[in-house]
C-alpha cells in the first residue's frame, strides 16, 4: 500500500479537492477548505482505512498532509 497515494485520496474524498491541489504542505484547513467537522471525519476516515486508533493529543498535530503521512509512517504503516 502506498500511504501518500491513500492519504490524497481520502483528502480528494473529503475536501473536495484534485489530486494536483495537495502537497505535503497543504495544511487541511487552511489550504484545502476543511473545517472542524471535516476534520474529525477524516480522522476517522485515516483510523478505519488504517486499522488505526488516534489520540486525541495526535489528532492536533496532524494539521498537513504531510504530518499524516510521517505520522503514519511512524506508526509502521506501509
Amino acid at each position: 500500500m502506498d500511504i501518500r497515494k491513500e492519504v490524497i485520496k481520502l483528502c480528494m474524498d473529503k475536501f473536495g479537492v484534485k489530486e494536483t491541489e495537495i502537497t505535503d504542505l497543504s495544511r487541511f484547513i487552511d489550504d484545502l477548505g476543511g473545517d472542524d467537522i471535516d476534520m474529525l471525519e477524516f480522522i476517522l476516515d485515516l483510523e478505519t482505512k488504517f486499522n488505526i486508533e488516534i489520540s486525541t493529543e495526535e489528532e492536533e498535530k496532524l494539521t498537513t498532509v504531510g504530518s499524516v503521512i510521517r505520522y503514519l509512517e511512524k506508526r509502521g504503516i506501509k
